[in-house]
C-alpha cells in the first residue's frame, strides 16, 4: 500500500527534478511501508535521516535551476525549503532523544507538504521555465 503515487499531474517537464521527485515519494512510501507494517521504530529514524539528506541535496539542485533561470520568486521558495528542512530536522532531534513522535502524523505531514510543495510552489518554477523560454524564440 502506498501513501502517495507518482503520476503526471505532479511532472514539472524538469527531468532531473522530476526524477527528484519520484525518489522523494518512494522514500516517503518506504517509511509509511514501514510503519504500516509495524516496524515503525526500525524504520522511522533511518528513513528520516536518509529522506533529511536527500531532500537537502534535492532543494539544492532546484535552487541551482532557480537561480540558472532567473526565477523571480527564488527568496520565498528557498525560504519554503529551509522551513521544511528545519521541521524534519527537529522531528530527527525529537525522535533521536526519546521524546515521543506520531509516526503516522509525521507521514502525513511530509506526504501534505511534498504534494502541495510540488503542486503550488514547483509548478511555478516550470511556468516561469516555459514562458522564458517562449519569450527567447
Amino acid at each position: 500500500m502506498t501513501l502517495l503515487n507518482w503520476s503526471s499531474y505532479f511532472a514539472l517537464g524538469i527531468d532531473q527534478i522530476d526524477d527528484q521527485h519520484k525518489k522523494l515519494i518512494e522514500m516517503l512510501n518506504d517509511m509509511y511501508d514501514g510503519i504500516k507494517s509495524g516496524h515503525a521504530e526500525d524504520v522511522l529514524k533511518v528513513v528520516l535521516d536518509r529522506l533529511l539528506k536527500y531532500t537537502k541535496s534535492h532543494f539544492l539542485a532546484e535552487e541551482k535551476y532557480m537561480m540558472e533561470i532567473g526565477y523571480p520568486g527564488f527568496d520565498d521558495h528557498f525560504k519554503r525549503h529551509y522551513e521544511l528542512t528545519s521541521q524534519v530536522e527537529e522531528l530527527v532531534q525529537k525522535y533521536s532523544s526519546g521524546e515521543h513522535v506520531n509516526y503516522l502524523e509525521v507521514v502525513t505531514f511530509l506526504r501534505d507538504w511534498l504534494q502541495v510543495h510540488i503542486m503550488e510552489e514547483d509548478m511555478q518554477i516550470a511556468k516561469y521555465a516555459v514562458s522564458k523560454e517562449a519569450r527567447m524564440l
